[in-house]
């Protein structure tokens, strides 16, 4: 379960990311993380913590549940 979490949320924090035409470079600065972090949490490597995430829903604009609901598909 904990691996396909930071598969889900990593593939949302992607698409959002792309929605709103931002770089990884431009999402890590907007959360004050390296580049490395944000593709380790697109690519589902990290889960990221919960200040993080909420810096990621800040940035994004979006709800946290809509990064994290795993009983939602957003393919």
């Amino acid at each position: 379960m904990k691996n396909d979490l930071k598969k889900i949320i990593g593939k949302r924090v992607q698409i959002y990311r792309k929605q709103r035409s931002l770089t990884q470079e431009e999402l890590a600065e907007k959360i004050d993380k390296t580049v490395e972090t944000v593709s380790n949490i697109e690519r589902g490597i990290k889960l990221p913590g919960l200040a993080t995430l909420e810096d990621i829903r800040k940035a994004l604009g979006v709800s946290l549940s809509e990064l994290i609901d795993v009983n939602t598909d957003k393919k």
